[in-house]
């Protein structure tokens, strides 16, 4: 059976976001780096010359400049290609010459139809090509190649090559080009060319002037970005929390090493690194993992150097050999611009709501060390928040470090964080950064002119002054997130400019905050929701919901949506969530409670409550929000989404109205939560 010819059309490009603009972008690009014929311009070539396969001795410089502008055609249909029946070679068999305003194309009757739908909208170009009848004679098909190429370089003084590929540099000569097959042809009697290929063009380079490009984040590295790096990276982050839940859940944390937590972070990084050959990573950033005390600045200095050998429990990596309150974690993608940051807790800093009933708390400064480190966390998170909002406005690393600052020291002064004004203004306390990163993640210098690269914003709070050890260090918080920002300039109807802006956090879904309660016990937990259920007339009353399962979702900024077991009583709310343990809502404290169901069995049912307040000070970290607001959510054929209907609703209306008044005011509406 004869190997089956592909149909040249749109539908075999995988990417969704693949368009002639985009692909016009790439090449225009590429010219951009080109001098016009006849002109001599010192370091710039009048074209660029790639050959693909064995004319070029599989030059890899060659094939990932090809991969650039076919949208890795190379690599993402390898498979597609072998299944057609067609040798490598013949598949291979392909030639690019780039002028300022032209391309030449040389190919075969074969790779044309899988090559036209990702070139066919370049302008100025011309394909040397045989018919298939033509191609059959396979010496008419060499000589025709040796006569292409000849006549794509005729008029190329300066010829640039793409002869290294990224993290593989090597050392250029130009009589390696000269030894290559279809240039070693060019110097044969009968051609009438006058000489070796490098006698009649200067050849030069290009290596270092393509990377640049090869590094900025269009629609379809965006795209390559979001569906396949980001899903790779989110899982390892998803590996390490799961190592920390299966030592929680067995008990285990007293035993718990900083390696055991880390694992999947470092061996994402160092396998990843492995593709990378001799390119230089002492100035790249590096994950870890650090507890309590072990995140103090000369620590996490020492893991950016590779010195860092991580050796202490969790049990005794606090002060004087204390339990440590919190992690610092830290994960860098080996071969793509994705990093991030996040500071993770051990205990909680919240007080639980009483069952003898709370009272609002005047501000106060912390008087626990992870009640510190909680407000200092969101303090932070903010932060780093704000900085990014401000640089995708104005494009000014100075303004963004300005509004961090700014909303660093807000923060200090609302949460009573009272560390003294040295303290922030203190470069070695208190380190913001804001970076571009290339698309193979190399870090750029940042200046006032856009670019399309990824950004990295990061805030570090170094060696943090002990609440309850005064003299003595807690350690360290960090926060980061890489981001892309995008502006364009709208006109008025009045006729002015105006740039409107947007970004997109790449790492938002990887939970900001976490918090294992490391002194819970079972028992503790099981007694504190009996104190509320075992009697009708305990604080909150009869118990109408009794521990199914739901999701709630505290804060958009701080938390992920979690699940846990929600009891629903007269007079109040229990949530327990198997790590932070038990969320309190009494009736007392709410101001409106909403409802959603879109009128509908098949829609999740959603159930808002907006809190006073006040009811903050008696909340986990990851409820805090400035609406002041809780959801839970009930999926549709639960246990917990039909006794809601059953048990709740049918309660409520025993008492009167559907107005809810003896339970608060409910309303029936759409409910809109960002997220």
């Amino acid at each position: 059976m004869p190997p089956k010819v592909p149909p040249s059309a749109r539908r075999n490009i995988k990417h969704v976001t693949f368009s002639p603009f985009v692909s016009c972008s790439r090449l225009r690009q590429v010219q951009a780096l080109l001098c016009d014929h006849g002109r001599q311009v010192p370091d710039k070539p009048d074209s660029v010359l790639c050959i693909l396969g064995i004319d070029s001795r599989y030059n890899e410089g060659s094939r990932e400049l090809a991969n650039y502008l076919l949208f890795k055609f190379f690599d993402t249909r390898q498979a597609e290609i072998e299944s057609s029946g067609f040798a490598e070679e013949t598949i291979d068999d392909l030639m690019f010459l780039i002028t300022k305003d032209s391309v030449h194309i040389y190919c075969n009757p074969t790779n044309y139809h899988y090559l036209l739908p990702y070139v066919a909208h370049w302008p100025g170009i011309r394909f040397h090509c045989m018919t298939e009848t033509e191609y059959e004679d396979d010496e008419a098909a060499e000589e025709f190649k040796i006569v292409s190429f000849i006549d794509m370089v005729r008029d190329c003084a300066t010829v640039g090559i793409p002869y290294s590929a990224q993290g593989h540099p090597r050392p250029f000569n130009p009589m390696s080009v000269e030894k290559w097959p279809v240039v070693q042809a060019y110097g044969l009697e009968g051609y009438a060319t006058g000489g070796f290929f490098t006698m009649k063009h200067e050849v030069v380079d290009m290596s270092d002037s393509l990377g640049p490009i090869y590094n900025t984040v269009d629609p379809v590295n965006l795209e390559t970005l979001v569906t396949e790096q980001l899903p790779l990276f989110e899982r390892q982050w998803s590996s390490m929390l799961t190592n920390i839940d299966v030592s929680y859940k067995n008990n285990g944390f007293p035993t718990l090493l900083e390696g055991m937590v880390g694992e999947p972070l470092l061996s994402y990084y160092s396998h990843g690194r492995v593709s990378r050959g001799n390119q230089d990573s002492s100035s790249c950033r590096k994950p870890f993992v650090l507890f309590g005390q072990n995140s103090m600045r000369a620590e996490i200095d020492k893991t950016q150097e590779g010195a860092y050998r991580p050796a202490k429990t969790l049990q005794v990596s606090g002060i004087d050999g204390t339990p440590a309150r919190h992690m610092t974690c830290q994960m860098v993608a080996p071969r793509s611009p994705l990093s991030c940051a996040r500071t993770y807790f051990t205990s909680c800093g919240h007080a639980p709501y009483p069952t003898t009933g709370g009272t609002p708390q005047a501000p106060r400064p912390p008087r626990t060390d992870i009640e510190m480190l909680e407000k200092l966390y969101k303090v932070v998170t903010s932060a780093v928040l704000a900085s990014i909002e401000e640089y995708s406005k104005s494009v000014s690393p100075t303004k963004a470090e300005q509004a961090c600052l700014e909303t660093l020291q807000t923060g200090f002064g609302e949460y009573n964080l009272k560390f003294g004004s040295a303290f922030l203004k203190n470069g070695a306390n208190i380190d913001f950064k804001l970076e571009s990163l290339s698309y193979d993640g190399q870090s750029k210098a940042l200046t006032d002119q856009k670019n399309s690269l990824v950004k990295l914003a990061s805030l570090t709070v170094y060696d943090i002054p002990s609440v309850e050890h005064p003299g003595s260090c807690v350690g360290s918080v960090v926060f980061a997130e890489s981001f892309i920002e995008s502006g364009v300039l709208v006109q008025n109807e009045d006729g002015s400019l105006e740039q409107n802006t947007d970004y997109l956090i790449l790492t938002s879904h990887l939970p900001r905050s976490m918090t294992w309660q490391m002194d819970s016990k079972k028992a503790d937990i099981e007694n504190g929701i009996s104190v509320y259920s075992k009697n009708p007339e305990g604080p909150f009353g009869k118990l109408l919901l009794n521990g199914e399962t739901c999701t709630m979702v505290g804060s958009h900024e701080l938390s992920v949506p979690c699940e846990g077991l929600i009891y629903v009583f007269e007079k109040g709310i229990i949530f327990h969530h198997p790590r932070v343990g038990l969320t309190v809502l009494p009736k007392s404290y709410y101001e409106e409670l909403q409802f959603y169901d879109g009128g509908s069995s098949s829609v999740v049912a959603c159930l808002v409550i907006t809190y006073r307040h006040s009811l903050q000070y008696y909340q986990p970290l990851q409820n805090h929000n400035e609406g002041d607001m809780i959801m839970f959510a009930f999926a549709p054929k639960t246990t917990a989404y039909k006794m809601l209907y059953k048990q709740v609703r049918g309660w409520i209306r025993m008492q009167g109205a559907f107005s809810f008044s003896s339970y608060c005011n409910i309303k029936r509406r759409k409910v809109l939560i960002s997220w």
